[in-house]
């Protein structure tokens, strides 16, 4: 308990910074605890709830966009700004021939780079005219064809992809793919149906980051004054 930790502390134990709930004021608060003199100690409080209630609503959206984004049998994929792959899940990890989200997480880089592009006309589409870099560019496309050959086996299919440029609340775009195959194309009522899917997935990663950026702004700022640290 406190006191005990106090007595370590006042009996000359290294300096000591824990997080308590105090009950009574149904606060959380951070705590640190020195020793200013032999049989004495000076513990200074810093409230923290806001941060502690940021992280729990950080953790519920965790849990929300990760069974949100995995109950999609379609591939779908997140990228920032610099079309780089922040979110993805299993059906895009299939799509690009790896086992499982670890194995793709290890090797989707270098398979990006060997990874070949043909549009319907056989020709081969340069990286300008992939689907990333057309949204990046403001661009948004509905079931657009694809043939992908990878560099390394050769393997080649062929993949719809629909993706539209998002930009999160700084502005910043992020570009959200949903990879259809030819084959499974199954109506507009069904597209329909999985883009409001695809939309309440987006929904929740729209608030995870939000969620990001107030647990980091209450870590870096005084949470009565809202000075920095």
């Amino acid at each position: 308990g406190l006191l005990e930790t106090y007595g370590r502390v006042a009996r000359g134990g290294p300096p000591e910074r824990f997080e308590v709930r105090v009950e009574a004021l149904d606060e959380w608060y951070a705590v640190s605890a020195y020793c200013p003199m032999p049989d004495h100690f000076v513990a200074v409080f810093d409230v923290i709830g806001e941060r502690k209630r940021t992280e729990r609503a950080l953790a519920a959206s965790h849990t929300k966009f990760d069974t949100a984004l995995a109950s999609l049998s379609d591939a779908v994929v997140i990228t920032d700004e610099h079309d780089h792959i922040v979110e993805f899940n299993d059906a895009f990890a299939r799509f690009h021939r790896f086992p499982d989200k670890d194995a793709c997480r290890r090797g989707i880089a270098a398979h990006r780079a060997r990874l070949q592009a043909f549009l319907p006309d056989g020709s081969l589409a340069p990286r300008s005219q992939w689907p990333t870099t057309r949204a990046l560019r403001g661009e948004t496309g509905v079931g657009v064809e694809y043939r992908l050959r990878t560099g390394d086996t050769g393997e080649a299919w062929i993949g719809s992809f629909s993706f539209a440029p998002i930009r999160d609340e700084d502005q910043r775009v992020m570009i959200v793919l949903l990879f259809l195959s030819p084959l499974s194309h199954r109506g507009d009522e069904f597209l329909g149906q999985v883009a409001e899917s695809l939309s309440r997935t987006l929904s929740l990663y729209l608030q995870r980051k939000a969620a990001e950026k107030r647990l980091t702004h209450a870590t870096l700022h005084d949470a009565l004054t809202g000075l920095p640290n």
